[in-house]
């Protein structure tokens, strides 16, 4: 059935995918910048390893935990308005993270920016559903969803660029919070741009919302995927588990990286940062590519399974 609402001109949906990739990319520098300045935490708050780890772990927590009721909130209410309001909350508890004074404080901060990081993956899903049409959604998703690969790298890369700077620039004093340290002055510089861009945000059209059948012969949607998880729930048990277990080994290499360039090689933090970087930049998107074309390969030979023995390989190497 062909939908009677046009959709918004071209041109300006492709602007609002490419305004929401640098929201991913914020989003981004805002959540790898404690994994630049750990050396310097530490030393400043008197915490260890295990300490500095949980302000990422209570990070993931939260940002699991608040995804699917903003997910839900997202097929409800304004879009803009949620990715504005989390944008403008992670970028003011990353602020928050440099203008306090003992590790419980930047505990309490990283669950916000949790919370407010978990707003834009289902809100964009949402957005860009009604701003193409069906078949342009899934390019549209896969250009966003590519931001991640390059936006880990460019995080450590500007992370470090503002790390550098601040530890070569003049002491900054605010009113009421005194002088702030060069790790504390780089949580606030990194912090800022979100600020802005939340509020431009707001200016943003709202696309219409694309009515799609909530039910079927088979039942509604809900129905259908609890289903498939009762007749599938072997396979998928395993997979969701061995997912869990390839981010945390991920996310784990990503925050240590820089941590480890600095006590093994001795790296500046600024210097560490960068190399990860732009290690990360260049590097980073040959996986994805490689698994993509050895899943494709496999699909042309006929093996069904092609892309979860694509992405098992990928996991393993």
């Amino acid at each position: 059935m062909t939908d009677p609402q046009p959709y918004p001109p071209r041109r300006y949906a492709w602007f609002v995918v490419f305004v929401l990739i640098l929201a991913s990319l914020i989003a981004f520098i805002d959540r790898q910048v404690v994994a630049i300045v750990v050396g310097p935490m530490q030393q400043d708050l008197g915490v260890g390893d295990t300490e500095i780890g949980w302000l990422y772990g209570v990070f993931a927590l939260f940002y699991a935990a608040a995804a699917l009721p903003i997910a839900t909130l997202a097929d409800k209410r304004s879009r803009k308005h949620i990715i504005a309001i989390g944008i403008f909350l992670w970028s003011l508890l990353t602020i928050a993270c440099g203008l306090t004074r003992s590790y419980w404080q930047i505990f309490l901060a990283r669950i916000g920016v949790g919370i407010g990081e978990a707003t834009l993956t289902p809100a964009t899903t949402s957005l860009i559903g009604d701003y193409f049409p069906r078949k342009l959604v899934p390019l549209a998703l896969s250009i966003f969803q590519a931001g991640p690969i390059i936006g880990t790298g460019l995080a450590f890369i500007i992370g470090g660029y503002v790390l550098n700077m601040v530890e070569s620039s003049a002491p900054m004093t605010l009113p009421f919070f005194g002088e702030l340290k060069p790790w504390q002055q780089t949580f606030v510089y990194v912090g800022a741009p979100g600020l802005i861009l939340a509020v431009f945000f707001l200016g943003l059209k709202e696309p219409i919302r694309r009515l799609t059948p909530s039910a079927t012969s088979e039942g509604s949607d809900t129905e259908q995927l609890l289903r498939f998880y009762r007749q599938n729930a072997r396979t998928i048990t395993f997979h969701h588990l061995g997912f869990v277990c390839l981010v945390l080994t991920g996310y784990a290499f990503v925050f240590w990286s820089v941590t480890f360039f600095v006590r093994v090689h001795g790296l500046s933090a600024a210097s560490a940062s960068q190399t990860f970087g732009w290690i990360f930049v260049i590097f980073g998107p040959l996986g994805p590519l490689a698994v993509a074309w050895f899943a494709a390969h496999r699909r042309a030979q006929g093996h069904l399974d092609a892309n979860i023995t694509a992405g098992m390989i990928g996991g393993l190497l």
